[in-house]
């Protein structure tokens, strides 16, 4: 099976969005590391950023949108693009968190057939105000069934 050129995307992404973190803030965001794993033909990216007193996590939004979209100007593929949703995360029946504000990709490769979903998430937990994050899941799927005829 060959390697997947989404995951060059996905690093090249990272970097900028770092890049920029680091260029524009003289306080550093917390960031967790970006976590990585695979199953079979499904690979996920999970990365939080966490505000400082001093930086606002609405200011650097649209910025690390716009570093998503760049990213994927020129491929050879398709792009579904939602913006400035609203909406809750739901556990078992618990809403846990408030989606403030999110965008969402949908990546359609055609060579190779790759899927990929791509959420930006500004997230507030509901027990705790004070707690806002922003996330950025990726869902990658290699030869997935939506190219499937």
């Amino acid at each position: 099976m060959q390697s997947i050129p989404t995951i060059g995307i996905i690093d090249k992404l990272i970097l900028e969005v770092e890049h920029f973190i680091n260029s524009k803030f003289s306080n550093r965001l917390q960031t967790l590391p970006v976590k990585i794993a695979k199953r079979n033909q499904n690979t996920t990216v999970t990365w939080n950023i966490f505000p400082t007193k001093t930086v606002d996590i609405e200011v650097i939004f649209p910025v690390i949108a716009e570093k998503i979209n760049s990213s994927f100007t020129s491929i050879k593929g398709e792009i579904i693009k939602l913006e400035d949703s609203k909406g809750s995360i739901i556990d078992s029946g618990i809403q846990e968190f408030k989606i403030i504000k999110a965008n969402t990709w949908e990546i359609y490769l055609y060579d190779p057939e790759v899927f990929m979903f791509i959420r930006l998430l500004y997230e507030l937990r509901l027990d705790n105000p004070d707690d806002k994050w922003l996330s950025i899941d990726i869902d990658i799927t290699e030869n997935s069934a939506s190219f499937s005829e």
